[in-house]
């Protein structure tokens, strides 16, 4: 017989509120309401030129807004500029940039350098305790190649060679199939194509510079221009028309 009955009781009752206890913090957890998401955010991304010349200044810009209506500008946050040489990567970061918030709100990130090939250009949001991360749309930004106005001689003879010429930046390889010469010639009051050839590309200091010896087969006014075709690195570029040959 246990002489000790309130010692029993007090052993049976001490489980029994443990239990109570863990019961109750297990509801208490299943009731509680889940922390809220952060908002999701959205990421834009725009060339303000596309294509620019070799070694002008490109520049690229962003917005960045909450997913709400109507949607809300988020400033002074961290913008990863990335770029690639397609499409599909692999993305390099360039830089970090960031905006400070003014008394009205933008979203606005800009990003600028100087141009010396054709990217494909994104921004990257990576997200915060406060916003979701978000990633652009990519923006291929193309670059020409700078080339001079052709250099050709007021008067010429038909069937009798003479020079033209004109500077090309940056450089090329020497020797190269990288610049074509058009000709064009007046008729009926109008400028038409005429002939394409070839112009032989040699080093010029720092940079390049073109050369064609033609002749012209019949009397005429004429003029030239140069461009370079596409590539992997850099989109067409053109020089400005020569001055007008005429050829007696």
């Amino acid at each position: 017989m246990n002489v000790h009955p309130h010692r029993y009781a007090r052993r049976l009752a001490l489980p029994a509120l443990v239990a109570l206890v863990a019961l109750a913090a297990l509801m208490a957890v299943a009731v509680a309401p889940a922390a809220a998401d952060p908002p999701t955010t959205s990421l834009t991304a725009a060339a303000q030129k596309s294509p620019v010349k070799w070694n002008t200044v490109l520049i690229l810009n962003g917005m960045l807004v909450e997913d709400v209506d109507p949607p809300l500008a988020l400033d002074g946050q961290q913008i990863e500029v990335q770029r690639a040489t397609s499409a599909s990567g692999p993305w390099k970061l360039v830089t970090i940039v960031t905006n400070t918030p003014g008394p009205y709100y933008s979203g606005a990130y800009v990003y600028n350098e100087k141009a010396t090939r054709t990217y494909f250009w994104r921004m990257v949001f990576a997200g915060t305790t406060e916003y979701r991360p978000a990633t652009s749309n990519a923006v291929r930004i193309g670059v020409a190649p700078v080339l001079g106005k052709p250099a050709v001689p007021a008067k010429a003879k038909a069937r009798r060679a003479f020079t033209v010429r004109g500077s090309l930046k940056p450089r090329f390889k020497a020797g190269s199939r990288s610049v074509k010469l058009r000709w064009q010639i007046r008729k009926n009051g109008a400028w038409r194509n005429f002939r394409t050839s070839w112009a032989k590309v040699s080093k010029a200091g720092s940079y390049s510079k073109y050369t064609a010896r033609v002749a012209v087969p019949r009397a005429g006014k004429f003029r030239f221009y140069a461009l370079t075709p596409a590539s992997a690195k850099f989109v067409v570029g053109r020089s400005p028309f020569s001055r007008t040959v005429t050829v007696r």
